[in-house]
């Protein structure tokens, strides 16, 4: 029996664009914070700079996950 994740996922291109450049805003966002945080300490700036890298990182996995999922079975 196939589960919900196996499903697969059909978006037209302005779906499939506008989940992609929401994601690529968040990702633009979190790279900003990265850039501009103040100093505040060793230990608050650290903590700062994990939590953006690792959303950055979901981001990255989301979008390639998207990507392979959106892709009909013929492109392979």
């Amino acid at each position: 029996m196939m589960s919900d994740l196996d499903a697969c996922i059909t978006l037209t291109d302005d779906q499939y664009n506008l989940i992609d450049n929401s994601l690529m805003q968040i990702s633009g966002v979190m790279g900003l914070i990265i850039e501009v945080s103040q100093y505040r300490g060793e230990h608050e700036n650290k903590n700062i700079n994990n939590s953006a890298w690792l959303v950055m990182t979901v981001i990255k996995n989301i979008r390639s996950q998207l990507e392979q999922k959106a892709k009909p079975n013929t492109w392979e």
